[in-house]
């Protein structure tokens, strides 16, 4: 494996964050924002239920919140411009998009930094329509007239796209370039609980984005080694897949590393 570093030093990025008077809207407009941003743009959303406790922020606690989170490896009034949009859909809790250096772009999702269980599954799209993203409301939304939505769960979308639609110079086994979205649902797991419980929502949300889905998986957003053969497969083109079991057959016939994401050799089947 080769790997070429390019030197940047600083990205116009970070996060907007909105409250659930404006989550729903933030969607639907991040949905027309992102099919037309250059391939310098990489951003994506998150509709997140927080609880009502004092281990949350203030500004969030009790909110369903819609996080945007925004990259872009462009010039900083472009990226402004760019962005302008998304400040348009209204107040903001929080905004954090400036000029930063690259080495901060941990910040721009500002994930936990403590070790979290989590059930996580994801579809992918062509086409990121109207009528999914009701669908996504529908199931994981906020609610802004009182109750929780039908399901306590964290949403995501991701633009894809970019140079990981182009077909590379050395062909390699990255499968579903064409996907132009990633679409997530991301449970926390209560390490008292029962460890299937989430199943059922994950079902529900699979059976919900099918119409719009491609049938496709990524790796990096499988589940580990809980991932089903089948998921294993479709994040690969068909004759990639074979490639790859042929390969697996000839060099680990007894299937020794089979952790994670598992191709078995063909004759173990």
């Amino acid at each position: 494996m080769e790997i070429e570093l390019l030197p940047v030093g600083t990205i116009y990025g970070g996060g907007l964050y909105f409250g659930t008077d404006l989550a729903a809207e933030a969607l639907r407009t991040f949905r027309e924002w992102s099919a037309g941003v250059p391939d310098e743009m990489t951003s994506s959303i998150a509709l997140m239920p927080f609880p009502d406790v004092p281990q949350i922020p203030e500004v969030f606690r009790g909110r369903h919140v819609a996080h945007i989170r925004i990259a872009y490896a462009g010039d900083a009034a472009e990226g402004e411009r760019l962005v302008a949009p998304l400040r348009a859909i209204g107040p903001r809790l929080i905004d954090s998009v400036d000029t930063m250096p690259y080495a901060k772009n941990a910040t721009i999702h500002n994930e936990p930094d403590q070790p979290m269980a989590y059930r996580s599954s994801h579809v992918l799209m062509d086409e990121l329509t109207v009528e999914a993203v009701q669908a996504v409301l529908n199931l994981a939304g906020p609610r802004t007239t009182g109750g929780d939505a039908p399901v306590r769960a964290i949403v995501e979308v991701r633009h894809l796209g970019g140079a990981l639609s182009a077909t590379p110079a050395i062909p390699s086994a990255v499968g579903n370039r064409g996907a132009q979205y990633l679409v997530g649902l991301l449970t926390k797991l209560d390490p008292s609980g029962t460890p299937g419980a989430p199943e059922p929502v994950h079902g529900a949300f699979i059976d919900a984005m099918k119409p719009w889905a491609t049938g496709g998986r990524h790796l990096n957003f499988l589940f580990g080694d809980n991932a089903t053969e089948d998921e294993v497969r479709a994040a690969y083109e068909p004759e990639d897949y074979r490639r790859l079991a042929e390969l697996k057959a000839a060099y680990d016939p007894r299937d020794m590393f089979r952790l994670t994401h598992r191709i078995r050799p063909p004759r173990s089947r």
